[in-house]
């Protein structure tokens, strides 16, 4: 086939050009490839014990081991040579009769004085079972001897014997198992997925994901996730599986978002250009087996891929980041990718769009639009099909879902409400289609007195710009360094002794300007007008104006501007607060995280939510895991709402609920309360509204924590941040090593960028040098504390996004 990689090919044009020798060592080391991307954040099996010599050997005692099941491996192994699988280890029934001393037993133990390492002692009962067999203790660790000696080695010098965790295959990857443990082959170039496949262990392999042993090869197309292609016994399906593996075809493999981002993640961390990586899915999500930087070119012929052919379409390609790696990935290598491309649009059963006549002054014409599959055309009020008629051109646009219709055929209706379209099969077919409504009754918030009627439109106006504005000027994305995995990567490998140097997308000087005239041409218009609930959108202008100067302030570096808008955002610290956190934390003793209970697995966690949400009656919300999180859990409310979960995070059953108390019962909850009302502001919250907002999700939260455990996160965090000014960002980290002892260098790193974030060169220090946001974590908590212990109000706060002083305009 034209465009097949062969390994001569492969060794010169790609291994030999893009993978450095160094970075060839590292792959070709599983302990040292182990402990350097678990570090970074990518899942393995965990490691029980290494040996490294005779010594070690004949003192280790295997009965100690967390399970009696796991995996034995040479530390250079390849092709999986040398790995043994132990089911359990069980004692031997047959007594071990102690030997008479005998002349020739004395003269052994002469001769074992002279030898440099230990002899096998005869006195063990173990007995190991590995496949059908059962094998003696001596027998066992004289096959670990062979691996020492380097009998599988690549180098063929002494080796390591690993012992690790044995992979138990998860509920969604069971079925690729039932004859051993299959593994999924990713092949990645420039850190971009290019060709991925299963190894499925047969009868005729024993057990083995070995294809020239007999073992099974799907093919996954790498854009959609599903199963293609086959081979078996060398001949490659690719319409129809045989009868047997049938029910393999088109089915969609678990975690594929989850196994592109890592695969490609640990390559960016490797520095290999061409790379291999095997994984197994368990319940915990997708875990790495090992790295190959020799990778072998089977998977051409599974998948049906010419690599060669792909290597030289992407050899050119500027990839940043592993986010555009697999963007990338997805687009170039689907066979679906238009379709696709039209299926992520989303349709809901009923939703809000616009009619938009297309003339000079662009009419538009506010509609719901929902759908009915049981009609097969679409159909419309006749008072809008009256005014689409005199039209030679209109769009429907359902801006929510990123959805424009040009010039879809209406039929008039009688029968429909007014400002109503219905869209039929024959349009609706062609989208993903969510059994939920968008759409809902509006709820008026505001107190009467404060709103008047002739002013009603042109406060939609106001409101709706605002909104646009407020998302342009989102400080958490521009915020975030667009280097942040190689920062991430020099920070570990210099075991936290470096500063790192941060990247930006920042906005233009000319796009600065534009907002800050939009800005000023909102405030003049809202000031004329004479309704008293003009306050709230006029506070939310400022605090816009002081975003916009903080992001020019962070693009400039002037460190002095950057002090005054932190601090006209969010506040000077209070002195007084910053005492008793002090206190608080050094004089308290440590929480005891059992008090919490066992921590829970993410499938338990997902089921937990779903259920959450069911009895909150909450629908369409989406549940995602990410890798790369800043926070544990974090509820985001775009277009669509989704609750993102870290896959390192950890959540204990006694706290979960104060977890979802947090986000869902606060945050999301006000949020759709807000989206209600109809204004967006009370959507996206007013003017200033966020320290009441967390203040309010943590006083929440703490209701549903076991009475002997009082959470101290945010006092510690409180006295990091107003200290943070002092310290560069390698000293901060140690200095959140004190309080967190319990953080990897990763945590750390998060943990200080939250602190620095905006920073180009980290080791400045002074004001200006930290982002102070955080800190109204805990002066919104003592806040709302104070409000509630005097009996303030605090039921009307879940209206929409609002601060306490914002009630006054509330009914």
């Amino acid at each position: 086939m034209f465009g097949i990689l062969g390994n001569n090919a492969r060794n010169l044009l790609y291994i030999k050009k893009f993978n450095d020798k160094k970075a060839i060592r590292l792959a070709n080391n599983k302990l040292e490839t182990k402990n350097f991307l678990s570090e970074r954040g990518i899942p393995f099996a965990k490691t029980y014990g290494i040996i490294s010599n005779r010594n070690e050997l004949y003192d280790f005692d295997f009965s100690y081991l967390p399970k009696k099941t796991f995996v034995i491996k040479p530390n250079q192994g390849s092709k999986g040579e040398g790995i043994l699988i132990v089911k359990n280890i069980t004692k031997e029934e047959q007594p071990i009769h102690k030997k008479k001393n005998t002349i020739i037993d004395n003269l052994e133990k002469r001769r074992a004085k002279i030898i440099p390492y230990k002899t096998i002692p005869i006195n063990r009962k173990e007995l190991y079972h590995v496949g059908e067999k059962s094998i003696n203790d001596e027998t066992f660790r004289r096959y670990l001897l062979d691996i020492i000696d380097g009998k599988y080695s690549m180098t063929m010098g002494n080796d390591k014997v690993i012992i690790e965790e044995k992979l138990i295959p998860g509920e969604l990857f069971k079925e690729f198992c039932e004859r051993g443990l299959a593994d999924i082959r990713i092949i990645v170039f420039n850190l971009v997925p290019i060709a991925t496949m299963i190894r499925v262990p047969t009868k005729y392999s024993n057990g083995k994901a070995n294809l020239a042993q007999g073992g099974l090869g799907l093919g996954i197309e790498v854009g959609t996730g599903k199963i293609t292609s086959m081979l078996r016994k060398n001949k490659v399906y690719t319409r129809k599986f045989p009868k047997e593996f049938g029910h393999f075809f088109g089915k969609q493999i678990p975690y594929r978002n989850d196994i592109l981002f890592l695969s490609s993640k640990a390559q960016y961390y490797v520095n290999l250009g061409y790379l291999a990586l095997d994984r197994v899915i368990t319940n915990e999500g997708p875990k790495l087996l090992e790295i190959n930087a020799r990778a072998g070119l089977e998977v051409q012929k599974v998948t049906n891929t010419p690599l060669e052919k792909i290597l030289e379409k992407i050899e050119d390609l500027n990839i940043q980041d592993p986010e555009k790696g697999v963007e990338i990935a997805k687009t170039l290598f689907s066979k679906e990718s238009n379709d696709l491309i039209k299926q992520q649009k989303i349709l809901y059963l009923s939703q809000y769009g616009k009619v938009i006549l297309k003339n000079d002054d662009d009419e538009t014409i506010d509609v719901i639009v929902e759908i009915d599959l049981n009609k097969q055309n679409n159909y419309v009020t006749p008072s809008i099909y009256d005014k689409i008629k005199q039209k030679s051109d209109f769009i429907l646009d359902m801006y929510e879902n990123d959805i424009i219709l040009k010039k879809p055929k209406l039929i008039a209706k009688e029968q429909i409400s007014e400002n109503k379209i219905i869209l039929g099969r024959k349009t609706a077919e062609k989208f993903l289609i969510k059994p939920i409504h968008k759409t809902f009754e509006k709820i008026e918030i505001i107190s009467s007195d404060k709103l008047l009627p002739l002013e009603t439109k042109e406060l939609h106006i106001i409101d709706e710009r605002l909104e646009k504005l407020s998302k342009r000027l989102n400080l958490s994305a521009k915020l975030r360094p667009t280097n942040y995995f190689n920062e991430l990567d020099n920070f570990i490998t210099r075991k936290g002794n470096y500063n790192p140097i941060f990247q930006y997308k920042r906005p233009t000087e000319e796009k600065i300007l534009e907002t800050k005239n939009d800005l000023e041409k909102l405030q003049e218009k809202t000031n004329k007008l004479e309704s008293p609930i003009k306050k709230l959108f006029l506070e939310k202008a400022d605090e816009l104006t002081n975003k916009l100067f903080l992001l020019q302030s962070y693009t400039k570096q002037n460190f002095k501007n950057i002090a005054i808008y932190n601090e006209k955002l969010f506040g000077s610290f209070d002195q007084e607060l910053l005492k008793n956190s002090k206190e608080k934390v050094f004089s308290q003793k440590e929480n005891n995280q059992e008090i919490l209970g066992e921590p829970l697995k993410l499938s338990e966690i997902e089921q937990l939510i779903e259920r959450y949400l069911a009895e909150k009656k909450i629908y369409g919300v989406d549940i995602v895991f990410s890798y790369d999180n800043l926070s544990r859990i974090s509820v985001i409310m775009g277009k669509e709402i989704r609750i993102s979960i870290s896959k390192h995070g950890i959540f204990r059953e006694k706290e979960i609920l104060s977890i979802l108390a947090h986000e869902i019962d606060t945050h999301l909850v006000r949020h759709l309360n807000g989206l209600k009302s109809g204004r967006k502001i009370f959507k996206s919250g007013t003017g200033y509204y966020l320290k009441d907002e967390e203040g309010l999700a943590i006083w929440n939260a703490s209701k549903f924590l076991p009475e002997e455990y009082e959470k101290d996160s945010i006092y510690k965090k409180y006295i990091l941040i107003n200290d943070g000014e002092k310290m560069d960002f390698k000293k901060l980290c140690e200095t959140a090593r004190f309080y967190y002892p319990e953080r990897s260098n990763e945590g750390l790193f998060k943990t200080a960028i939250r602190i620095k974030r905006g920073l180009i060169d980290s080791s400045r220090i002074g004001k200006g040098t930290n982002a102070i946001q955080n800190k109204i974590y805990l002066e919104g908590y003592e806040k709302i504390k104070e409000i509630f212990k005097n009996g303030g109000e605090i039921d009307r706060l879940y209206k929409g996004k609002i601060k306490i002083e914002d009630l006054d305009f509330i009914k």
